[in-house]
């Protein structure tokens, strides 16, 4: 919850209980503290189940390949943006790159989704330095979110890219059906055309 929803709960709670008020301030402080002892837990729940070569293709992901300009990281948030053969297959390593990491949330399945969501959603938009600084468990978490997310995610990319190819091979096939047929048609006319003319020739 936000820490005014909280706050507001936690007044509501003492006076009910009819304990006595301590300081704004104090109380502040506590939520606070409480909100990051909630939130470091749930980043060691996310990652219990992660494996130590799991973890350290996780870590991977930050570095920059040789001969590369960006993090492996950077390549994996991008998905298909053109219609071709090559692409399709680059959407294709992308999804066996993603599902090699071998990261299973499922032990932790009592942290709710959104806040697994909010994590990845951090891993999709900040840049690999700063996920690099933060703490292990905040980073690892952050990290298995968004390739867990993102599995899914690039499988849907690649089918909907495979899609595309084909409804476009299709279409380019059927055109060209069609312009062979219309060719067909106009040298069909011309040719009784040139029939009809020379008959009315020979008649004269």
């Amino acid at each position: 919850d936000r820490p005014g929803a909280l706050f507001d709960r936690a007044v509501v709670w003492l006076i009910t209980h009819k304990i006595l008020l301590p300081g704004i301030s104090v109380l502040e402080r506590h939520i606070v503290r409480l909100r990051v002892r909630v939130q470091e837990r749930m980043w060691r729940s996310l990652i219990q189940g992660v494996s130590l070569s799991a973890r350290e293709k996780l870590e991977d992901l930050l570095n920059i390949p040789d001969n590369a300009h960006e993090s492996t990281l950077d390549q994996l948030r991008k998905g298909p943006f053109r219609r071709s053969a090559p692409e399709l297959v680059r959407a294709l390593r992308r999804v066996d790159e993603i599902r090699s990491l071998g990261i299973d949330l499922s032990v932790s399945h009592r942290i709710p989704p959104v806040r697994i969501q909010a994590l990845a959603r951090f891993g999709m938009s900040a840049k690999a330095g700063a996920i690099e600084r933060l703490p292990d468990d905040r980073r690892l978490a952050t990290l298995a979110a968004f390739a867990v997310t993102r599995a899914a995610a690039a499988a849907a990319d690649f089918f909907a890219a495979a899609a595309a190819l084909v409804a476009a091979a299709f279409a380019a096939a059927a055109f060209a059906v069609a312009t062979f047929l219309a060719t067909l048609a106009a040298r069909a006319f011309r040719t009784r055309l040139m029939l009809s003319a020379s008959k009315v020739l020979v008649v004269l």
